[in-house]
């Protein structure tokens, strides 16, 4: 996975890696399909040299930032001249598209945009993208009126989702399909929707090892390293963060809901409270 900031911006350090895995995986006799890439960017740098690292010969999941319409995404994304992104990003999921090369949006959710949330979701769902995802601005102030224009704007997301439903085809939006299955399985625990290091971990340019690309930060808090490349992966370090982020399933024990809560990510906990096991109230 190759995260941010915007990793487009040094090609040569992604294709040294690219290099580094695909020669190290033959060694283990592993098949080019098996290994998997995420690659998170804002759109703005698809030149031929992004599309070649990009192409569909190898397993990539491509997120693009796209806030919304142009009133909205440009309001908060520009250039280092100041301009506005939007028509950028848009030619460049173009491109995209000629090559084969799927992709999924997300957008950034805060209480100013967060009434817009159905013109959001149409002007993403118009660049025909694999999947939506709402991400919500949590270090913004969420006032009673915000989540009310929240809750106005997720019932249009709902009738445009149900109105695609109609027609046979699924509009895939989360966290809308996370709250669906949670209701279909009656509920999923919040430890089984979030594992640190259950799957990867983050390398950080320092060489430490983190549970979790989003928990990196500026590479500072000491308490947060399971391991470097050197000493590897220090398993009862990692044990122990996940035991501190699953303290929120003995906080939230009594609460009715909380099998179908969002609030499982502990690096959302980190960020808002400073600690993996405690939940706030806008989550």
């Amino acid at each position: 996975s190759f995260f941010g900031g915007e990793p487009l911006l040094h090609p040569d350090l992604i294709e040294e890696t690219l290099a580094y895995v695909e020669s190290a995986s033959a060694r283990q006799g592993l098949a080019p399909g098996q290994i998997r890439y995420v690659m998170n960017s804002n759109g703005t740098l698809m030149d031929e040299r992004s599309l070649t690292i990009l192409a569909p010969t190898r397993h990539w999941t491509t997120y693009i930032s796209l806030d919304g319409p142009a009133r909205i995404h440009d309001a908060r994304r520009v250039d280092a001249q100041g301009a506005g992104t939007f028509d950028t990003v848009v030619t460049n999921l173009a491109c995209l598209r000629e090559r084969g090369i799927p992709f999924c949006l997300v957008a950034v959710v805060t209480p100013q945009t967060a009434r817009d949330l159905g013109a959001v979701v149409r002007t993403l769902y118009e660049q025909q993208p694999g999947f939506i995802t709402l991400v919500p601005e949590l270090h913004a102030e969420w006032s009673e009126q915000a989540i009310t224009d929240l809750r106005l704007g997720s019932a249009d997301v709902n009738e445009l989702w149900m109105g695609e439903f109609r027609r046979g085809r699924v509009l895939c939006i989360e966290p809308l399909h996370g709250k669906i299955l949670t209701h279909i399985y009656e509920g999923i625990p919040c430890p089984e929707r979030c594992t640190l290091a259950g799957r990867a971990f983050a390398v950080a340019p320092s060489g430490r090892l983190y549970a979790c690309a989003q928990i990196i930060g500026e590479d500072i808090r000491d308490d947060l390293v399971i391991g470097t490349v050197d000493t590897g992966l220090d398993r009862q370090r990692l044990a122990d963060l996940q035991r501190q982020k699953d303290r929120v399933e003995e906080i939230c024990q009594p609460c009715a809901l909380r099998t179908r809560c969002q609030s499982h990510c502990g690096c959302r906990h980190l960020a808002l409270t400073g600690d993996l096991g405690h939940i706030t109230s806008i989550l």
